[in-house]
């Protein structure tokens, strides 16, 4: 049968832009029958012409050619159908074998993305970056929420307590109430609503983004009372050395088991054959699943010990926690003052971490002393947020060379010390020292501070001596090796 040009049955002429074409029999038929691949020598599996690309063809069904001539075929082997030549499209090789695939469909081809219309909240629109605004009641507090996030995640960045365990739609502990706009669900959930919970508006932060302005109902971690002692059996994901004798050792928790705390918050780590250790968390809250700990060696200690010589990735380390009360007063608007001794960072650091996701506008100062220089073992990131920030300053100081501070005996009102302190352990004076030179006033200020205990009765003193209020002083005294 011989078509007519310009008819019904007239074959539309090759695609300019396939290269295979060239390499073609009359009638679109690759040299030899049914091709085989060239790469690995395996025989293709065999597509119906008639019925469009990508069908594949059961042995013993004779295709449907539509009125064409038939074509060559090459027998099967084994004593299978025979395998007619394709047609179309190798879709996994993305190689044209015959006429493009709009024109075997009879449809134009597609449109550009940027010409295809967008849904609010579809995929499309994570691409232009979608922002939308989501208030919690009824503290009032907003944050915003970019396309592809769950409405969990970008709480947390944004240094909002909000309650969660597991983050995969197990626990259910984030589940919150809609009160107005629109949710796009991100993926299922195994945790189950009442049918009276479904009808009240209840869903799940960790699984659901917004789709447009939100209102939500949550209720939010207000102190330390609101948040339970876990039990968490984690892993060591990484151990990078920051000083030749300090360790950060970074712990994973289970994906369903995520550590919620509060930023300067310790927890109690367990070590098979070893104490118990409490451990600051020296990471910000926002994320749960990675733990972050500096660990000071110290002669003579097991724990540090075994940290620098034994522990690998991958050891199970027990976790028991949060405690503690040294957590940011969020509701203050007063300038903050950090005052940190050697590894005693690692709670003001998450401290502000936190600060600096919840963008708190007033002035921050941190006051780092160690003793011995470059004992300053993350100077770097100190110094990007003085760059970074217009309200934070860093100011790094060595033991207490130049800086007049009161010897420990003469401060009135502290009992001495249980142990003759060392002069590199009196460096927290030097930081207190050191910050009612700069600021005599601090009536209006609020601090934070970490030491070892022997000096944290005679930095109280000296600081209240200028003005601090006692309850705006926030004191979380190391423990012995920490």
């Amino acid at each position: 049968m011989v078509a007519v040009a310009g008819g019904a049955d007239a074959e539309p002429p090759p695609h300019p832009a396939c290269p295979a074409q060239a390499a073609l029999q009359p009638g679109g038929i690759p040299p030899g029958g049914a091709r085989r691949d060239r790469e690995h020598g395996r025989r293709r599996l065999p597509l119906d012409p008639g019925r469009g690309a990508g069908r594949r063809i059961r042995a013993g069904h004779v295709p449907d050619l539509r009125g064409r001539a038939p074509l060559p075929a090459r027998p099967g082997p084994l004593g299978l159908a025979p395998d007619p030549p394709r047609r179309g499209r190798d879709h996994r090789r993305g190689r044209c074998l015959g006429r493009p695939r709009h024109l075997h469909r009879g449809r134009p081809p597609h449109r550009p993305v940027a010409a295809r219309t967008r849904r609010p909240g579809s995929l499309a629109s994570a691409v232009n970056g979608q922002t939308y605004r989501a208030c919690l009641a009824p503290s009032g507090r907003c944050f915003p929420v970019q396309a592809g996030e769950s409405l969990l995640e970008a709480g947390l960045r944004a240094g909002f307590n909000l309650p969660y365990r597991c983050t995969n739609g197990t626990c259910g502990v984030c589940r919150a109430r809609l009160r107005s706009g629109r949710l796009r669900r991100l993926a299922p959930h195994e945790y189950r609503f009442t049918a009276r919970e479904k009808a009240a508006g209840e869903f799940l932060l960790c699984r659901n983004t917004a789709d447009s302005d939100l209102e939500l109902e949550v209720v939010e971690i207000r102190g330390v009372e609101d948040i339970p002692v876990q039990r968490i059996e984690t892993r060591v994901s990484r151990l990078h050395r920051l000083r030749e004798d300090v360790m950060e050792v970074q712990l994973r928790t289970p994906r369903s088991r995520t550590l919620q705390f509060l930023a300067g918050q310790y927890v109690t780590l367990r070590i098979p054959g070893l104490q118990p250790r409490n451990k600051s968390v020296a990471s910000c809250p926002c994320n749960g699943m990675i733990l972050q700990f500096h660990v000071h060696r110290v002669a003579g200690d097991p724990f540090s010990e075994h940290v620098f010589e034994r522990m690998r990735p991958h050891d199970p380390v027990a976790l028991e926690g949060p405690h503690g009360n040294f957590v940011l007063d969020e509701a203050a608007h007063r300038p903050l003052v950090f005052l940190a001794y050697e590894t005693g960072f690692a709670p003001i650091k998450s401290l502000i971490e936190h600060a600096i996701s919840l963008e708190l506008a007033q002035p921050m100062t941190l006051y780092w002393v160690v003793g011995e220089a470059g004992g300053h073992y993350l100077d770097n990131q100190c110094r990007a947020w003085e760059d970074a920030l217009d309200n934070f300053r860093y100011v790094p100081l060595v033991g207490g060379a130049g800086v007049p501070v009161p010897p420990v005996a003469e401060t009135a009102g502290c009992p001495p010390p249980p142990e003759p302190l060392r002069p590199q352990e009196q460096g927290l004076l030097f930081a207190a020292a050191r910050a009612v030179a700069e600021q005599p006033d601090l009536s209006g200020v609020d601090v934070y501070a970490n030491g070892p205990p022997g000096v944290m009765c005679q930095a109280r003193t000296l600081l209240q001596g200028h003005g601090l209020p006692a309850e705006r002083l926030f004191v979380d005294p190391l423990r012995h090796f920490i």
